[in-house]
């Protein structure tokens, strides 16, 4: 009978939202990890981020990424984007959710969510936007390091140099091509990564990828790698060229 009316108790607790504190700090951490998935299919990097990682100070990734999360007051009107916010220390009775703020490589991102995160919406400017948190089938987050050699790989096949590495890159020797290169992680605004394909419709979804630059005998050539490496651009004029590697071209006439 106690653990029945205990049980009651603490349904009533849930139920208008006056929680003891370290458990309302715990489901913000659920929450928050709810949010980070859904957001790592979304920009496309695996494996999702974690708020573990983040709290600890322990974000090993090849990018810069910071989240907050902050309660939301949902007693007078249903989630929303224009929730009102509450301060942390607030004891509130009544209905509770979160807002989840996200920082990536710059690139600002804002999400609404019911206590239990079962809700997620993304807002901006006040107003929500399409957000689709599903898994995109992209693969392992490579290094910047790896990203270049893929772009160097292709460039390879394309010129009469020989193979180009990193290390031939930073320690040439007489008869090698000098090179330069350098690379930056960036959030494009979809899966063009940037540099599209004429007549082809993109995955509307923030991409991260890599900007990679290289110089070649003082010639400058400018590659896009999708973050797994599943895609090698090499663009020209703002389009890929035709021996770029995991897109698709229209077939001729098309």
């Amino acid at each position: 009978m106690l653990r029945k009316i205990l049980l009651t108790g603490l349904a009533v607790m849930i139920a208008v939202g006056l929680l003891p504190a370290r458990w309302v700090q715990a489901q913000s951490g659920s929450v928050a990890d709810i949010v980070l998935i859904q957001f790592s299919y979304y920009v496309g990097i695996s494996p999702p981020l974690t708020a573990g990682e983040m709290d600890r100070g322990e974000l090993d990734r090849p990018f810069a990424a910071e989240y907050r999360i902050d309660p939301v007051d949902l007693r007078s009107a249903p989630l929303s984007c224009t929730s009102p916010i509450l301060p942390n220390e607030e004891i509130v009775v009544g209905v509770v959710g979160w807002r989840v703020q996200i920082t990536m490589q710059g690139r600002f991102y804002e999400f609404r969510t019911n206590y239990g995160g079962s809700v997620v919406i993304r807002c901006v400017n006040g107003q929500p936007l399409d957000f689709n948190g599903s898994a995109r089938g992209i693969g392992a987050t490579i290094s910047g390091e790896s990203a270049t050699t893929a772009a160097m790989n292709h460039l390879s096949g394309q010129l009469d140099v020989g193979t180009i590495t990193i290390e031939r890159a930073e320690n040439p020797g007489e008869d090698d091509p000098r090179v330069f290169y350098n690379w930056r992680p960036v959030v494009y605004a979809d899966a063009s990564l940037g540099c599209p394909v004429r007549g082809v419709d993109y995955d509307v979804r923030d991409t991260f990828a890599y900007n990679v630059n290289l110089t070649v005998n003082g010639r400058r050539y400018n590659y896009r790698i999708r973050g797994d490496g599943g895609q090698v651009i090499w663009c020209v004029g703002g389009r890929p060229d035709q021996s770029s590697l995991g897109i698709t071209f229209p077939a001729e006439g098309q």
